[in-house]
């Protein structure tokens, strides 16, 4: 009887714990990601060349990220995962979002779009967690000013 008591209360912690751990709403305005360039002097074409090159280093393989790769239009469409922690009663979780790519190029300037994906990716450990808690959308939002960061840089 005592340990049944000991499992109901550990039970109990644990549910309250995640219980009380809050998910993001993701309203239009948190989920949708854009960022603009300017890159004086480069034509749409190398500014997409750029791009691709530069997603193909960060994905690994770009083909298997971009389901569409139009140079003519200077675009690029996909999906990604992005990663957040879950920190569940001080045990570190990771966790994936997915997110929707899409790159336009043309004559000297540029736009990214990313867009979260609600529901966990297959990959993701968090199960039952369909967008993010808030601490993970600070985490998710760190990611993506990072990938502009880099783009930004690789752009020049």
């Amino acid at each position: 009887m005592k340990n049944i008591r000991t499992i109901l209360v550990l039970l109990s912690v644990i549910f309250f714990s995640y219980g009380c751990l809050k998910q993001v709403e993701l309203t239009p305005e948190k989920k949708n990601f854009q960022y603009n360039y300017k890159v004086a002097g480069k034509s749409k074409k190398e500014i997409w060349v750029s791009a691709r090159n530069h997603f193909a280093m960060v994905y690994g393989d770009v083909r298997s990220v971009m389901s569409v790769q139009d140079e003519e239009r200077g675009t690029l469409i996909g999906k990604g995962l992005v990663g957040w922690t879950l920190n569940a009663m001080g045990t570190l979780i990771s966790c994936h979002q997915a997110y929707s790519i899409r790159f336009d190029a043309d004559d000297g300037r540029a736009k990214l779009k990313l867009t979260l994906i609600e529901g966990p990716p297959p990959l993701s450990k968090c199960r039952g967690w369909s967008v993010p808690s808030e601490e993970g959308y600070e985490d998710i939002k760190a990611n993506f000013r990072e990938l502009d960061k880099d783009l930004r840089d690789a752009l020049r």
